[in-house]
């Protein structure tokens, strides 16, 4: 039976050097994830709603990423950033451009770990940003035509205010993925197969205590804390994206 410790858990938290890079690490996987995926998404979804041939040719092949599976597309991006035979150097060296290594420092682990979070989720995203520009109605925009108003206008002043709900929606939903990441991140950077730098998160940290040195009562309160960053984010979300 364990004794009871009060708040001791969170004040050795709070003192404690990895749960605040953990900390950096998610909150800067979070932003960069959640703002280009969100980005990409609607401008996928909008080109996509344009009058083009093939539409669902395209909207297939961006949103097949969707649906596999994350170890897998994982170990295939890995081989991808590999510095010697991968094949984003060797398109870079045919180009002209230097080498980068993606996998040899936290700081680029992190980077590799984000690229491959955004151009795995963009597709949904597109989907749901293709719903809300399809439940627009017409007469908004010829109205803005009849009006002379340009294209760039016309999306400014209609189409991302009525967009706003879904926006809320997908940026909410992001934002929580985002905060719980760890697959990605355990998979590139950690155990046998990872061939990055090693990079902590908050879940991965949580994991690390609580089931690799047993500490859990230290694991049990950083849950608590990303309880409630998770909390914050999507409280703040919901307040600066309520209706005028």
């Amino acid at each position: 039976m364990g004794a009871f410790v009060g708040i001791r858990n969170y004040l050795s938290l709070f003192k404690d050097e990895i749960f605040y890079n953990a900390f950096l690490n998610t909150i800067s996987f979070t932003i960069f994830t959640t703002l280009f995926s969100v980005v990409l998404g609607l401008g996928f979804a909008y080109l996509i709603n344009q009058k083009i041939r093939f539409k669902s040719v395209y909207e297939t092949i961006i949103f097949i990423p969707v649906v596999l599976t994350f170890v897998p597309v994982c170990l295939i991006w890995m081989w991808l950033f590999e510095w010697d035979n991968g094949f984003i150097n060797l398109l870079l060296r045919g180009v002209g451009l230097p080498r980068v290594a993606w996998l040899s420092t936290p700081r680029m682990s992190l980077v590799s770990v984000i690229i491959v979070s955004i151009w795995k989720v963009i597709g949904y995203n597109m989907i749901i940003f293709s719903v809300g520009l399809k439940n627009i109605p017409s007469m908004y925009y010829e109205a803005a035509m009849i009006d002379g108003a340009s294209r760039w206008t016309t999306f400014r002043r209609i189409t991302l205010p009525l967009l706003r709900p879904i926006t809320l929606f997908v940026m909410v939903i992001s934002v929580i993925n985002n905060l719980k990441v760890f697959t990605q991140v355990y998979v590139m950077t950690h155990g046998a197969q990872g061939g990055g730098a090693q990079v902590e998160v908050l879940v991965s940290d949580i994991y690390a205590r609580g089931f690799v040195y047993f500490k859990m009562g230290a694991g049990a309160a950083e849950s608590i804390v990303l309880l409630l960053v998770v909390l914050l984010f999507t409280l703040v979300q919901f307040r600066m994206g309520r209706e005028r």
